[in-house]
């Protein structure tokens, strides 16, 4: 759940009424958790997801075939930093909620922003076909984010996080050369 739980709470939804609107369970549900600053976290999270590929997730199944060579991805991916400083400042401005729940989900956000921009940085690497980069680059975020991981350990598995990036991260990336 980071960082927060939409993704099993739209599951658990759709389980009970396969009916239900989309767009007013994802209202209710952030602005539970971000109060009054609910719309501009689901921008910032809009953006997140649509700078990020998540079809490199299919990486981690050994039967599906991903090139991770992108050089058009390394590039969106070095607006990381903007974007990772917009939810900080999203995050710092309301760090102080009226409900517990929703300060928690601020300070997940601010921590989700150093997330990113260590994600980034390995798979640009990646994207770029430097795979001995993205390795040393994934090792030393797992390092530096793992200090975390007794602050988020109720949200974010660190272990298993470590692991399914660490299959990505191992998997050769493939370079297209033109002409063949």
């Amino acid at each position: 759940f980071f960082p927060n739980g939409f993704a099993m709470y739209i599951y658990a939804e759709a389980l009970m009424n396969r009916e239900c609107d989309y767009e007013a369970v994802l209202a209710d549900y952030l602005q539970h958790i971000y109060g009054d600053a609910w719309q501009e976290a689901r921008d910032y999270l809009q953006k997140v997801t649509d700078l990020f590929d998540f079809a490199c997730e299919k990486a981690s199944d050994p039967y599906h075939e991903v090139n991770f060579y992108n050089p058009d991805y390394a590039r969106r991916l070095s607006g990381v930093k903007e974007l990772a400083a917009e939810g900080r400042a999203l995050a710092l401005k309301h760090l102080s909620m009226p409900t517990r729940p929703q300060t928690l989900s601020m300070r997940l956000l601010l921590r989700h922003a150093e997330y990113i921009e260590g994600m980034a940085e390995f798979l640009k690497e990646k994207a770029l076909g430097n795979d001995k980069a993205a390795e040393e680059r994934f090792e030393a975020f797992l390092e530096s984010f793992g200090k975390y991981e007794w602050e988020l350990e109720r949200y974010l598995d660190h272990n298993l996080m470590a692991r399914s990036l660490h299959i990505i991260i191992r998997r050769p990336t493939v370079t297209l050369v033109e002409g063949m």
